[in-house]
This record gives structure tokens, sequence and C-alpha cells, in this order.
């Protein structure tokens, strides 16, 4: 009896140590994982890794497929994304998916959770075709299992959106967009910064779409929100900020622009450290709000060591390259350095062309900025099947102004050749786009004018040539931008024949030849950019679904803190 006694108090002890053992490594676990949480929602990245590390490791002690395991995993992940170590947080993402559909099952939102997280990490790495299926799937996941208006729902949707947006997509992007958004309108406060997320990426969508005036109505109101955030939060305020100097500088408002731009700058620098990508990218769109004033000196000095550090960090051949070459581009062709500006546009053709199918509308923008630059030079016969080819890839956008460009160039070409009737149909129908749009960039619509025009003084049309210029000087006069002097892609015969035949030439300010609200700052660009930036902010308010937690306990809970 006695020993039947002893060996039920040792079984007893053993039990009892092992429930202490395994009560210890779980707190050991929690702590870190917390504390590694707590960090990353700091920004104090070297503490958050050393953290996830250690819950990492305390969580091995529960089996290599414990849901311990996979929560640390998808932390250090998005502590990776965070840091832009794009290729460890996808291996990350990867072991935790497996080790949470092993747990869970194939249709549990932890596993949707894991899903969104990879399919980020190979956003950001411009793998499009592979993150889509993943945010597709964690979408169906999170309507079967969650209902169509959750707000997680929401948050794939605008995962989506940003994918199509990739693709080029726009109309597509700006449906899931919206469907997203009245979502989170309905299930969460108006302030709530899951919301301003959602308005400042639709906000960004219209601005691609020359749609303005909603644009920056959306992004002003996502800007409320922002201005109260803490932490790695206010990255969004960078990127709502972005939104807002691209529409001014659309707008002629280029001292708003650029104080606007500043401030995105500096927010970012602040949190990110001066030699991240988004930083980077911030200091082109400065550059390029300088360069809508005039400042060329200062511009360029921010556009020749930008391009370095992207070269440096991301790549020859990164898509954020594109954009700032384009720019640079202009003012070397202000300065007659051609040959520079010729090598420079080329590039940024051949990093799209590698990027994007053929299709996309962003290699339609470069064969019509090249062809401007033909039309500059009088190099008719090459600029002609660029400004063509633009015009079959944008059949299919959603970009009238683009299309109104590329008709603008196609006219010039018309006149240049004598073929008077075909010019003038081009140019009343790009005018038309640009009737039909009124929302879009004021500067290209000044532009357009004042080659209509040239081309009208050449025929003999004064009168209605000064109706031309007297609607693009009402434009101008709205405009406190003055835009780098010399960068006129008209040849030099037009700017001639406009100089013989108008005083008004001489009144004219220079214009911006910059594709796009002098910013150019399309969000995929800048790792500012929305779709392969770090869009995660911290939220605050209760730990149930939807409302993010600040003190997540799962995956779930960590992918809303981070998203």
């Amino acid at each position: 009896m006695k020993l039947l006694k002893a060996i039920l108090l040792a079984a007893f002890l053993v039990v009892a140590a092992c429930v202490f053992f395994i009560y210890v490594q779980d707190q050991r676990w929690r702590t870190a994982y917390d504390a590694g949480r707590a960090a990353l929602a700091e920004s104090r990245y070297a503490v958050s890794e050393e953290q996830f590390t250690e819950s990492l490791t305390a969580a091995s002690w529960f089996g290599a497929h414990g849901l311990r395991r996979a929560r640390s995993l998808a932390g250090l992940g998005y502590l990776y994304v965070a840091l832009s170590k794009d290729d460890e947080a996808a291996s990350l993402f990867h072991r935790a998916l497996d080790v949470a559909e092993k747990r869970l099952g194939h249709d549990h939102p932890e596993v949707a959770d894991c899903l969104s997280g990879l399919a980020t990490a190979y956003g950001r790495q411009a793998k499009d075709a592979e993150a889509a299926p993943l945010f597709r799937r964690a979408l169906t996941i999170r309507e079967n299992a969650l209902g169509p208006d959750h707000s997680e729902v929401a948050q794939s949707l605008n995962d989506l959106a940003w994918i199509y947006w990739n693709e080029g997509r726009y109309t597509e992007a700006e449906r899931q967009a919206r469907r997203g958004l009245a979502i989170l309108e309905r299930a969460l406060p108006a302030d709530a910064e899951p919301t301003a997320k959602s308005l400042h990426g639709l906000a960004w969508f219209l601005i691609r779409q020359d749609r303005l005036d909603e644009a920056d109505h959306l992004a002003r109101r996502a800007l409320a929100t922002w201005e109260k955030a803490t932490g790695e939060a206010r990255l969004n305020l960078a990127l709502c900020l972005g939104a807002l100097a691209a529409v001014d500088s659309a707008r002629g408002r280029c001292a708003s622009a650029r104080e606007h731009a500043e401030r995105a700058l500096a927010v970012r620098a602040e949190i990110q450290g001066p030699d991240h990508p988004d930083v980077t990218a911030c200091r082109c769109n400065l550059a390029a709000t300088l360069r809508d004033q005039g400042r060329t000196t200062e511009a360029e000095a921010l556009y020749e060591p930008a391009i370095e550090s992207f070269e440096k960090t991301l790549g020859p051949d990164c898509p954020a390259l594109a954009w700032p070459l384009v720019r640079l581009a202009s003012i070397r062709s202000s300065q007659g350095r051609n040959d520079e500006a010729e090598a420079l546009l080329k590039r940024a053709l051949a990093i799209r062309e590698k990027q994007w199918r053929p299709e996309h509308p962003e290699i339609a923008i470069s064969l019509i900025e090249l062809s401007r630059f033909y039309v500059k030079q009088g190099r008719y016969a090459e600029a002609e099947p660029l400004a063509r080819s633009s015009l079959v890839i944008l059949e299919s956008t959603n970009l009238p102004t683009e299309v109104a460009r590329a008709f603008d160039v196609l006219a010039r070409i018309d006149s240049q050749r004598g073929s008077n009737d075909e010019a003038e149909a081009t140019f009343r129908r790009a005018l038309a786009l640009r009737d039909e749009h009124p929302s879009g960039d004021d500067r290209q619509t000044a532009e357009l004018l004042d080659n209509y025009a040239a081309f009208l003084r050449k025929v003999g049309r004064n009168a209605e040539a000064q109706t031309m210029e007297t609607r693009a000087k009402a434009i101008r006069a709205r405009s406190d931008c003055a835009s780098p002097a010399g960068v006129d892609d008209r040849p030099s015969d037009e700017r001639n024949s406009r100089v013989t035949n108008s005083k008004a030439s001489r009144e004219r300010l220079p214009r911006d030849r910059s594709p796009e609200h002098g910013l150019g700052v399309s969000p995929y660009i800048c790792y500012t950019a929305l779709p392969r930036s770090v869009r995660r902010s911290r939220g605050s308010g209760s730990p149930s679904i939807g409302r993010p937690s600040t003190q997540p306990s799962s995956i779930r809970d960590l992918n809303l803190l981070i998203k």
C-alpha cells in the first residue's frame, strides 16, 4: 500500500512538473510574442525581431505543428514585410500557412490571414500573378466564415483592389475598393483607421483616372483620422498627404503640393529611416513639386541620388525607377541634353515592358512620353508608331486623359505633314475627351489648348486660336506653378509660329510635361505607395474581430494589428 502511494505521488509529481513546465514555456512564448507585437507596433524592429525569435524558440516545445509556432512565424513574416525583406517574409508565411492548415483545416479565418500575409509579400515583389489567387482565396474564406459584410471581408476586397491596380485594371480596382469602403462605413465608426485607409486608397485609384474632385474629398476625410494617429500608423498619414499633393499639383496649387510632399517625406523618414525605398520615393515626389515650381536644379539634386538608391536597394530593373527616370529625362531635355533624355526614356520603357504585360497602361504611358520627345526633336516618323501603339493599349482602359495626350501627339504629327483635316479632327477628339472629364489635370488641358491654338494659327484661323489661348491662359491664371523653362515639347517651327502670331505667347508660362499630376506618384511606385508599401497601421479598440486590438493573441489579431 505504501509502495502504491509512493508510485501515485511520484506520478503526480511528474505530471505536475510537466504541467508546470508547459505553463512556464507557454508564459515564455506569450511574453515574448506580446513583446514582439508591441515592439513592431512601435517600429522598434530590432527588439521585435529578437522577441519574435524568442517566441519561436519557446513554441518549439509544443511541436513543429503547434499554433504557437504558426503565430510566431506569422509575426516574423509581418516584421520582415515592414523591413522590406520580402523573400524571407514569404518563406515565413509559407511555413505558418502549412501549420495553420494542418491544425485548423483549409477554411479557417486564421488560414485566410496567413494567405493574406503571403500574398502581401508576393505583391511587394511584383508577383501579382502569385498574389491574386491567394487574396481571392482569403476573401472566399472570410466571406464564408464571417459573412459578406464583415470588416475583414472589406480588408480582402481592398487587398484585391491593389492587385487589380497593379495589373492596370483600374475600373475593377475601383469597384472592389468601393465595395470594401461601403462595408467598413457600415461596420465601423466614421473615424476608424480601416475606414480611413479605404478612403485614401480609393482616392489614389481616382487620382490615377484623373477624377480629382472626388479624390480630394476622400483624401481630406481620411486626413482627419490620420492627423490623430501615432506610431507607424502615421505612415498612412504620409500616403494621404501624397494623395493630396498629387491633386494639388494637378490643379496648379504647387505651393500646397510641395507642403504636403515635404510633410509626407518627414513622416516617412522619421519612422522608416532615411534609406528606406519608401523614403526615397517620397524624395522623388518632392522633387516633382520643386520642378513644378521651376526649381529644376534642386529637383535634379534629388532625382539623381534617388535613382542610385533604387538601383542599389531594389535592383536596376525595379518598377519604382520608371517615374524618376521619366522626370529626369524631362529636365535633361530642357537642358538640351537630348541624347541623355532619350536614353532615360527608353530605359523607363524597357523597365515597364519587363515588369508589366504588353497591354498594361503604364507601357502605353511610356510610349506616349517617348513619342512626345520625338515630336519635340522633329522625329515624326519615330513618334507616330509609338503614339498609335499607346492608343491600342489604352482602348480597354478607363484613362481618357491619357488617350487625349496620345491624340494630341498624333494631331501635331498630322499637322506637320500637312494633313490638316486629320489634324483638326484629332485635336477635336482630344479636346472633347478633356471637356467630358473636366476633373482631370488642368495643366494638361491648358497644354492641349495651346497646341490646338498653334495649329489654328498655322492655318490662318487666328480668331479661333485666340479663343483657345484665352481658355489656356485662364487655366494658368489659377495656378501658382512655374514649371521648368524650356520644357516645351513642340518642335521649333511650332513654337516660332506661335511667337510670331500671338502676343499672348510671350505671357505664357512654360508647362510641366509630367505624365501624372506633377507628383507622378502612383501607389505602386513608391512602395509609397500603396500596394507595395507596408500598408499596415496600428488600430485601437476592443479585441473583437474587425476592431483591431493592440494586444493580439493569434495570427488573426496580429494580421489586424499590422494591416
